[in-house]
């Protein structure tokens, strides 16, 4: 798949840490924060569906688990 250019804006806060050089290979990061973020939501999605589907495998407390790991809060 061929890159293609995107421009966002960012927090100014951002902008200085990364052009203070608290952030090396800028698009890298980026794109790797990005690629997290869309793995996490079908995962979280998944496991939303499974367990509506009523698969006995997926329980509300691992639910709870993995939102946890991924750092969000229990719903």
């Amino acid at each position: 798949m061929a890159d293609r250019d995107f421009t966002m804006s960012l927090p100014a806060d951002l902008v200085t840490r990364m052009q203070a050089g608290e952030v090396e290979q800028v698009t890298d990061y980026l794109v790797d924060v990005v690629r997290h973020q869309v793995r996490r939501e079908a995962i979280l999605d998944y496991l939303a569906t499974c367990q509506a589907a009523g698969h006995p495998e997926v329980t509300d407390a691992d639910l709870r688990e993995f939102r946890k790991l991924v750092g969000e809060e229990a719903a």
